[in-house]
């Protein structure tokens, strides 16, 4: 409520009303499977209205169902160690499950879970090539974004409006699908961390080590370096 002090003056209640009234106009702008995120809706198939019924359900409901589920599963895997290494890593997979997940999705929310996947990295080798996999998605999902931005001026102006990427959109999405996949799998299947402790005592005790020259140059600086 703070927050929304500066944007929305005033007692509290009219401010959480805005805020509220906020949610749900943008919770209903694009009531699409994806808005040009690569995840399930692209991966599945072209931006169609989430409306549409999958197995008896609307794709909006399936992606409410897919994030709740996956929600409960992180918090019951976090109560188990009740760590902060578990609760970084159940940040990382729960933003991550967001994006891939729910529908009426934007390409920027990955930068979220990209940021705490990177946090993750000390604890956890896999999560050094999430972090590099999920940067490959971001990257190109942005130059998606902006070329298709360009495909609509080209179509309002009458010109023809070709799919960016193409067959990359695919491959893209499915490259994020299956990084949030194989992190969360993992992590639920209580996978072993990596401590970063002894990998800084060897970094430690490598700079403890006398460095020996490597050339004459290297030679003479070190002695005058002693004088």
């Amino acid at each position: 409520m703070l927050i929304t002090e500066p944007f929305h003056p005033g007692n509290p209640l009219a401010a959480f009303s805005w805020l509220w009234n906020q949610y749900t106009y943008g919770s209903g702008v694009y009531p699409y499977n994806t808005v040009n995120a690569f995840n399930c809706g692209l991966f599945a198939a072209h931006v169609v209205s989430d409306n549409q019924n999958i197995l008896g359900l609307p794709q909006y409901a399936w992606g409410v169902v897919l994030v709740v589920a996956a929600l409960a599963l992180i918090v019951w895997r976090y109560v188990q160690d009740r760590t902060s290494a578990a609760l970084l890593e159940g940040c990382a997979i729960a933003t991550l499950a967001f994006f891939v997940l729910a529908t009426r999705m934007h390409e920027r929310y990955l930068f979220n879970g990209l940021l705490f996947t990177i946090a993750c990295i000390p604890l956890a080798r896999r999560y050094f090539w999430g972090t590099i996999a999920l940067s490959i998605v971001l990257f190109a999902n942005l130059l998606y974004s902006l070329q298709y931005l360009q495909a609509v001026h080209r179509q309002r102006a009458g010109r023809q409006r070709p799919e960016p990427l193409g067959l990359w959109t695919t491959l893209f999405s499915l490259l994020a699908v299956a990084t949030f996949f194989v992190l969360g799998y993992q992590f639920l299947g209580g996978a072993e961390l990596r401590p970063a402790k002894p990998a800084a005592d060897r970094i430690l005790r490598r700079s403890r080590k006398p460095a020996l020259p490597s050339s004459p140059l290297c030679a003479t600086g070190s002695i005058l370096a002693r004088v």
